[in-house]
């Protein structure tokens, strides 16, 4: 009778026990459920908060290095033509003692002199993007397009705007190490109100947008 009676305790707190989990069970089921029959939900997990609220903002740039035509290498068909036309009329005449050669050599020389000089700065505008990325000194700000000032199509002026007073500008024709795409060549951004996250770095006083994000981006 003793081992009957300690044997049905053990099933007693077993069974108290599994009841203690099911309620358990049943209640955090019962947070995860929707209430008011079904026209809400009692929790939204935070995974998809997060989610949603990153879907918000839609990246429209991402700057990469070297995805720029190198500007200076319009100077190389410039060096090629001149030494063409030195080498044509030094043929003709025999000479470089000529008008025509003597200027197609002062024309290479000075194509050579400006490839360089572009070279370098936009080799130098490069490293200093790469290092203020790496370095992780870029500068962010969110908030409302203000004061925007689109470029003609045809060009003659930059396209601008600001935003927490954080002034931007920027063109087509204009070859930078940043964002550049204008709203009169397909560019995203419509004018004031635009809500934006923009990542920028500052170099001799003007902002350059690296990453560009717009909300509710269509």
């Amino acid at each position: 009778m003793r081992a009957t009676s300690k044997h049905l305790q053990i099933q007693g707190r077993s069974a108290n026990l599994f009841s203690f989990c099911k309620c358990l069970e049943t209640y955090y089921l019962y947070l995860n459920v929707s209430v008011d029959n079904g026209s809400k939900t009692a929790e939204v997990s935070r995974e998809n908060v997060s989610g949603n609220f990153m879907k918000d903002y839609t990246t429209v740039y991402t700057y990469i290095p070297n995805s720029t035509f190198p500007f200076w290498a319009f100077g190389l068909i410039f060096i090629i033509l001149s030494l063409v036309i030195a080498r044509a009329y030094y043929k003709i005449r025999g000479t470089i003692f000529n008008i025509q050669t003597i200027g197609a050599l002062i024309m290479f020389t000075f194509a050579m002199l400006w490839t360089i000089i572009v070279f370098i700065s936009e080799d130098y505008s490069k490293s200093f993007v790469r290092d203020t990325i790496a370095t992780k000194k870029l500068k962010n700000v969110e908030g409302i397009v203000t004061q925007f000032d689109p470029m003609p199509y045809g060009g003659h002026k930059v396209e601008s705007f600001s935003v927490n007073n954080v002034h931007f500008e920027y063109s087509d024709f204009i070859v930078i190490q940043g964002f550049n795409n204008t709203k009169s060549h397909g560019g995203p951004i419509n004018g004031d109100g635009d809500s934006v996250r923009i990542s920028y770095y500052t170099k001799d006083n003007d902002n350059y947008i690296v990453k560009l994000e717009i909300k509710n981006y269509h």
